[in-house]
């Protein structure tokens, strides 16, 4: 595999290989003539694939790449850094020369789906879908109540100015669950600690209020659905918290993956 640092070996020990063995169909042109070929391997940075040792195949080619799930059929510009011969077989060993910063983030989350750092990415991005419709749900249920007080009682200021502080608050948090749905999925460092960050502050916000239901004794007011939502807020208040455990428990690892794709992805621009 190309290695850009193999001449810096103080940088070399915080390099990390993502590379995958899978097999995806894909067309390259010898000749001018389109051939479909299956990968061995897919990293970060390249892959590889196997040609009949009769094919001219020149050192930069083009290629055609479909990867699975998606409909998004990637163009991509190869160099061929190594070829290995297989008994009447070639195996290509390639490094992206010229893709597209949307088609290279695309290999990226493909890539890491295959490491532990898409476990974490699978959990933030569930735990930020239920804190959004929390949020909405929220929102709802505090409108609602200001018209309700507002409309029977005539009320002006209906709550004070107590429920205008809370309304704010209220905000916050629901910006701040659109902002962790915001950078689902994106595996640069730093946004992803903005997402724990902001899931974190979601669940001391929804902890906080699940803590005030216990002492308020919401819990004994005999509405089934009441009971319900509290049930449902409580189970999401857990899984929010496993979230934010489990990356934070594992956030070396993750930076170090993040840091990894960042040095692939700058290298190819660079380059291109």
């Amino acid at each position: 595999m190309y290695n850009r640092f193999a001449d810096k070996p103080t940088l070399q020990k915080d390099r990390i290989f993502l590379r995958i063995p899978v097999k995806i169909r894909a067309r390259i042109f010898i000749d001018d003539h389109p051939k479909d070929v299956y990968t061995n391997d897919l990293s970060t940075s390249g892959l590889s694939f196997d040609i009949d040792s009769a094919d001219n195949l020149l050192d930069c080619f083009e290629m055609d790449l479909r990867l699975p799930r998606s409909f998004k059929v990637l163009k991509i510009s190869l160099k061929a850094v190594k070829r290995i011969d297989l008994h009447g077989k070639v195996r290509i060993g390639c490094r992206f020369l010229e893709i597209s910063r949307e088609d290279k983030e695309r290999i990226d989350r493909f890539v890491t789906g295959f490491v532990e750092f898409a476990l974490q990415s699978r959990i933030l991005n569930i735990a930020a879908f239920f804190l959004f419709i929390d949020a909405l749900i929220r929102i709802f249920l505090f409108m609602l109540n200001i018209y309700y007080e507002g409309t029977l009682f005539g009320k002006t200021d209906p709550g004070g100015g107590k429920i205008y502080y809370y309304g704010a608050v209220l905000s916050l948090y629901a910006v701040i669950c659109f902002a962790a749905n915001i950078f689902s999925d994106d595996v640069r460092r730093k946004r992803f600690i903005l997402r724990v960050s902001c899931i974190s502050a979601a669940f001391i916000f929804i902890a906080t209020k699940n803590i005030s239901y216990f002492g308020s004794g919401l819990w004994h007011c005999g509405y089934p659905f009441i009971i319900a939502f509290l049930m449902a807020d409580l189970a999401i208040v857990v899984y929010t918290g496993f979230a934010v455990w489990l990356c934070v428990n594992s956030i070396k690892k993750v930076i170090d993956i993040s840091k990894s794709l960042y040095m692939h992805s700058e290298g190819i621009h660079r380059r291109v």
